[in-house]
């Protein structure tokens, strides 16, 4: 799946993605970080929340995974969006430790900055 994302086959690893039976979490990082490089960042969008819906099976949004959506969220203007993925972190859900999600509010801020928005996450 990798080598069609790096490759920007995007609808060929989708494919791939879609039949597989059990998504690691390094699969939907890898699903989703191919997207946002490939243009795609609503699609990227979607798989996260799709994997939020699914998280209670076990599988959460970790290190790679925030950071990644965050910045699909900066390059769509989708700065409710991106509010909201602060908010899952900031009440506590998934595995993101205190240092994290400071790094998090780092990157988000930051992507909001280059892009003429100004700072709004605290």
């Amino acid at each position: 799946m990798t080598g069609y994302l790096k490759s920007g086959e995007l609808d060929s690893a989708w494919e791939l993605y879609s039949r597989m039976e059990k998504k690691q979490i390094f699969t939907w990082n890898a699903i989703i970080i191919g997207f946002i490089q490939g243009g795609r960042a609503k699609e990227a969008s979607d798989f996260f929340h799709e994997l939020l819906s699914l998280s209670k099976g076990g599988v959460w949004p970790d290190k790679i995974t925030i950071p990644s959506v965050l910045s699909a969220c900066t390059q769509l203007g989708a700065i409710e969006q991106g509010t909201c993925v602060h908010n899952y972190l900031r009440e506590g859900y998934g595995q993101i430790s205190s240092r994290s999600l400071v790094y998090f509010r780092l990157v988000l801020n930051s992507e909001l900055l280059s892009r003429g928005h100004g700072c709004i996450i605290t």
